[in-house]
This record gives C-alpha cells, structure tokens and sequence, in this order.
C-alpha cells in the first residue's frame, strides 16, 4: 500500500497515513492493527430532494464501536447557494459532510488512530491533496481540516462501494429528517448480519466470534 504525506493537510506525526487503496475484494476493509474503521457514505434523491449519509465505527477486528445516520432536505444542505448547484457537486459535499462527522463521531470517543474509508474517489482524492476541492465544499474541507490535529494516527482510503455495505445500509435506516445514532443494543438484524459477515471474511485469523462485544477498547 502507498503511503504518502500531504503538505496541504496538518500531519499530526510520522504515523499519519493519507493513501488512496486500490481494494481487490469485495468485503469490508480491515483496518491496520490499533486502528478503527470509520465507514462513510453519503447520496443524495433528485427525485425528492432530500439527501443523506451514514458512518459505521469498527475496531481492527471487525467489532461494532457506533453508527449513525443523518437525513436532510438538500435546501438545508446548500443553505445560502442557489439551487441549481450541479449534482455532482451536491453528491461530494454530502460525502465530505459524511467525513467530516465521521472524524466528530471518533474523536467524540477519544479513539485516536482512525482510517476514514468512502466510496467517494473524488473525495479522497481532495484529501490526499491529489485534486482541487470545489468553492461549494470548501467549508466542509476546513472543518475536516481542523478536526485533523486530535489524531495521533490517520488514512484516508478509498474503497469501492461493495466494501462498504454496512454504511450502505444505514441509508435505508431514516427516511424523515433528523439523525439517529445506533449502539450495540438497537443494530437492525439485516445490518448484524453484514457486520458479521464483514469480520468473518476479513483478513486476520484472531477474529471474535462476536463483532457485537458489549466492551470497547480505546486502541492507543
């Protein structure tokens, strides 16, 4: 895997990772020993304007730590902008967003090695300083931006859609405004099972036999 630093980002030390990973297989991607993976993903429905994204918290052994899913109108999305903001460029803010909360949903835990995984190439792209960020996303970019120096450890990893099933999902969890955040205790059935399936098919040969042990471990 490629690691490369960035010089437009904050490098908290020597150990931050910012890549973008080219997976070869269809399930969740483990992440390094000591790390969480913070699963992101965000969309956006022309049909009735609403938007949405969902983040899903795992230890390097597949464990559920928190998920959480936000729904919103796109109005409340682009806020003072016009409406015709091009689609693509609505689909990248609301990843961004995705992130952004993403990086607030793990340092709100005090877990301080973290790899953020989306499906968003563009995004990741943005934040491994490969390709310009919009005007639109620019805030968004800050926020991630100034959230990065609570971080003792960070990657951002591209990952294709199908390895991120269990944020996916989450997408069908809301469907009216506001946001719900899941603990181990109220994780819908369909969702354990793609947790579940996710740390048997990982690549480590110590996986628990429950991703839904009620103990979380602060990894330093």
């Amino acid at each position: 895997m490629e690691h490369c630093l960035l010089p437009s980002l904050p490098i908290v030390n020597r150990n931050t990772r910012l890549c973008a990973a080219q997976p070869k297989l269809l399930r969740w991607k483990q992440p390094f020993l000591g790390y969480v993976a913070v699963n992101c993903d965000g969309s956006f429905r022309e049909r009735n304007n609403t938007c949405g994204y969902w983040i899903i918290i795992r230890d390097c052994f597949g464990r559920f730590i928190v998920a959480k899913a936000n729904h919103f109108q796109k109005a409340d999305l682009i806020k003072d902008e016009t409406i015709e903001v091009k689609y693509g460029t609505t689909v990248l803010k609301i990843e961004m967003l995705a992130i952004r909360d993403g990086l607030r949903l793990a340092k709100g835990l005090e877990l301080t090695h973290v790899e953020i995984q989306s499906d968003s190439k563009v995004a990741i792209s943005i934040l491994v300083g490969e390709s310009r960020c919009p005007s639109q996303c620019l805030g968004v970019l800050s926020d991630i931006r100034s959230e990065i120096s609570f971080f003792k450890g960070l990657g951002f990893i591209f990952v294709y859609r199908e390895r991120n099933r269990a944020a996916d999902f989450l997408s069908k969890c809301l469907t009216s405004d506001g946001e719900r955040c899941f603990d181990s205790s109220d994780v819908p059935h369909a969702l354990q099972k793609i947790i579940v399936e996710d740390a048997l098919d990982s690549s480590s040969s110590s996986l628990p036999l429950n991703p839904f042990l009620e103990e979380l471990f602060i990894l330093g």
